[in-house]
């Protein structure tokens, strides 16, 4: 089924093995054993095209939400043949969140006003530092929604509903894209319309939707609080799991109406939040078909590379290491980003000033200097200092536990006086693993051991290159992702 979308790269070997669907009788329990592929490759090269449409829509969407707790839903439509059309939805759920959207479609996008949702299609000279804008570039339409969560952050949802020109009409099955740390969603988009993921799933038939967590450019707005504000970045990997991914698959689930089918790819951070999510809120578990998590941080005592050095630093003076990262955002010190350099770098040096790609690969080399150039213009996204330090803690620990505040914030917070586990067991859904060997923060070492925690593995796909190294955020963005990981991810999307 995929062939229409990959071809075959030379060298490729890759060991098919059966995948457990959710309730078949082929499903694997934790502790038996496990499903493992490995692919090797040695070099790929694949053309690439970029198109380059117009489109003359014109039409107009008002949609005003607001979600409170139970799941009434009431909705008024008027629409003209001018394409003026007003719709309002009332519902009612078990948290108690707010969002208020508006949808436009316009042909020159411009700066949104804030709980503006914009569906463009038009191809112009766009502030290309925006999602909607590259996606647009890219000859897919693009749709931006704002969600504001139970705690009062508003995030930014970006859409590829198709192409400006759709090839394909029918999209009966929706899936989510997560980034990973420090990331957003321009991550899914950064090589090109023919082999980032979010347009190769959008070509297949699928509803895209990219994620944007709190603190990140596309999310850095609060109802209240201003983001200059120590209380603003109070937040981790936990916060953005409990309230961020709740808040957007019940926006998601709202908004594709008969669509049952839900499927969620996250990366790295983004794969830690989403199993806060299913392991402290289960019945999300029902409402995904089946997850993929690309090098996820959930165990990370095998991490090496300058996390380690964070961690061990954060060990032994936490309030030392909050300033050197930065007490809010993660902004880390230049002299501590030298130290770090020197000791680690293995590549550009102007690759190792980038905070995010010296922690995860020690600036390893980009050899296609367009896609260096992308790559450095829109990463690190932002995120908070608390979130780099409660991996940190993950490393110390060797556990998946919940951010340790010190006894005395954790009696208060927690009843304990040590930070309480997270129970993978009640992460039933089916999960897919990946990993490689090359990676600094996500070891096999300890994506295997995740796997012996959760009920319902089907797979874990281990990345093995022959030449150079596949790094953590290769995953997404690497040169080789579309033959190494991209095709794998619909194997397995086949099954669901």
């Amino acid at each position: 089924m995929i062939s229409k979308f990959f071809s075959d790269s030379t060298g490729t070997v890759m060991k098919h093995l059966p995948i457990g669907k959710k309730g078949s009788n082929n499903k694997i329990s934790g502790n038996s054993s496990i499903l493992t592929t490995t692919s090797t490759t040695a070099s790929t090269t694949t053309s690439r095209t970029t198109s380059r449409t117009t489109s003359r829509t014109t039409s107009r969407t008002t949609s005003r939400t607001t979600s409170t707790a139970t799941s009434t839903t009431t909705s008024t439509t008027t629409s003209t043949s001018t394409s003026t059309t007003t719709s309002t939805t009332t519902s009612t759920t078990t948290s108690t969140t707010t969002s208020t959207t508006t949808s436009t479609t316009t042909s020159t996008p411009t700066s949104m006003p804030k709980n503006q949702v914009r569906r463009s299609g038009h191809i112009g000279t766009f502030d290309n530092s925006l999602s909607s804008d590259m996606i647009n570039l890219h000859g897919f339409v693009a749709e931006v929604h704002n969600v504001v969560t139970p705690d009062g952050y508003t995030l930014t949802l970006h859409r590829i509903p198709g192409r400006i020109e759709p090839k394909v009409r029918n999209k009966n099955r929706t899936i989510i894209l997560h980034h990973g740390l420090l990331g957003s969603s321009m991550d899914w988009i950064l090589l090109g319309p023919n082999r980032s993921l979010a347009y190769l799933l959008s070509d297949a038939g699928y509803d895209v939707w990219l994620a944007n967590a709190r603190g990140n450019k596309y999310s850095k707005t609060h109802v209240t609080k201003s983001v200059r504000s120590s209380e603003y970045w109070d937040f981790s990997w936990h916060e953005i799991g409990l309230y961020d991914l709740s808040s957007v698959i019940d926006y998601v689930k709202e908004n594709t109406l008969g669509k049952s089918q839900i499927y969620f790819v996250a990366h790295s951070m983004g794969a830690a939040a989403l199993t806060v999510l299913l392991s402290k809120s289960p019945q999300y578990n029902t409402v995904l078909n089946v997850v993929i998590l690309l090098a996820p941080l959930v165990f990370m005592q095998q991490a090496k590379g300058p996390f380690r050095i964070i961690s061990e630093f954060q060990s032994f003076d936490y309030n030392a290491t909050l300033k050197i990262l930065g007490e809010n955002q993660f902004m880390p010190s230049e002299k501590f980003i030298d130290v770090l350099s020197k000791k680690f770098c293995i590549g550009d040096v102007k690759l190792c000033e980038n905070p995010l790609l010296l922690l995860s690969d020690g600036g390893k080399a980009i050899p296609d200097s367009k896609r260096m150039e992308n790559i450095l213009a829109h990463v690190p996204a932002g995120g908070s200092t608390k979130t780099i330090m409660h991996f940190g803690q993950l490393i110390n620990s060797g556990t998946f536990e919940m951010f340790d505040g010190g006894s005395t914030m954790n009696i208060k917070k927690y009843g304990i006086a040590s930070p309480p586990k997270y129970h993978l067991r009640e992460v039933k859904l089916p999960v897919a693993l990946f990993s490689s060997h090359d990676d600094w923060l996500s070891t096999v070492p300890d994506i295997t051991k995740f796997l012996s925690y959760i009920p319902n593995p089907v797979v874990h796909h281990i990345v093995q290159k022959k030449s150079k190294e596949f790094s953590h955020f290769d995953f997404v963005w690497g040169e080789e992702a579309p033959e190494l990981v991209y095709k794998h991810i619909f194997d397995i999307l086949d099954q669901f």
